[in-house]
C-alpha cells in the first residue's frame, strides 16, 4: 500500500525497518557497519558523502550501505543514490518497483592502503549485479558485492516503493 507522506515519516518508517529487519536496537548501531544507519556515523564521514550529491531541501539521509572504498549507496527519505568516485546515481522511491537479482559477475580484490605486500591484504569478494526495476520497466544495474551485507540491504530497502513523500 502507497501512502503519502513527509520526510520525517518516511525516515522514521526506513529506520524502522532496519532496526527490525536486522533484529538490533538503534544504540548497538555503531555507524562503523558496512550496512548502517547514516546518522550514526562521524559528522566528518556524513559531511564527507553529502557533499557528493545535491539533497533536495526536505530530503534526509537515513540508511548508508557501503560497496567499497569511496562507493556507496544512500537510502534518504525519498530516494536510492548510489556514489562512485566518478558519478552519482537515483532512483526516486515512487518510480522503485522492485529489486531484480543478476547472476554473480566476478570476484575483485578490494583496494588497500597500506605498504604491505598485496597477497596478504587482498580480501576477494564476488561482485553481482543488482537490478532496481522501474514502475517505467527501465532496470538500472548496480554492482554490489555478494554476502550478508546485500542480503539486510535487500531485506531492509525492498519496500521503498511504498514510499511516496507528499509534493510541498
Amino acid at each position: 500500500m502507497k501512502i503519502s507522506m513527509g520526510h520525517k515519516q518516511a525516515v522514521e518508517k526506513i529506520k524502522v525497518w532496519y532496526l527490525t529487519r536486522l533484529r538490533v536496537t538503534e544504540r548497538n548501531v555503531r555507524g562503523t557497519e558496512p550496512f548502517t544507519l547514516f546518522y550514526k556515523m562521524t559528522q566528518k564521514k556524513q559531511e564527507k558523502i553529502t557533499e557528493k550529491i545535491n539533497l533536495h531541501p526536505l530530503e534526509i539521509p537515513v540508511l548508508l550501505f557501503t560497496i567499497r572504498a569511496g562507493e556507496y549507496i544512500i537510502n534518504t527519505s525519498e530516494r536510492f543514490v548510489k556514489i562512485t568516485p566518478t558519478k552519482h546515481e537515483s532512483v526516486y522511491y515512487d518510480e522503485f518497483e522492485s529489486f531484480i537479482y543478476y547472476s554473480p559477475l566476478r570476484w575483485e580484490e578490494e583496494p588497500h592502503k597500506s605498504k604491505e605486500k598485496k597477497s596478504q591484504l587482498a580480501k576477494p569478494k564476488l561482485y553481482i549485479e543488482l537490478g532496481l526495476k522501474k514502475t517505467s520497466k527501465e532496470i538500472i544495474i548496480w554492482k554490489i558485492p555478494k554476502g550478508d551485507d546485500l542480503h539486510s540491504f535487500w531485506n531492509v530497502t525492498r519496500s521503498a516503493d511504498t514510499i511516496r513523500i507528499e509534493s510541498t
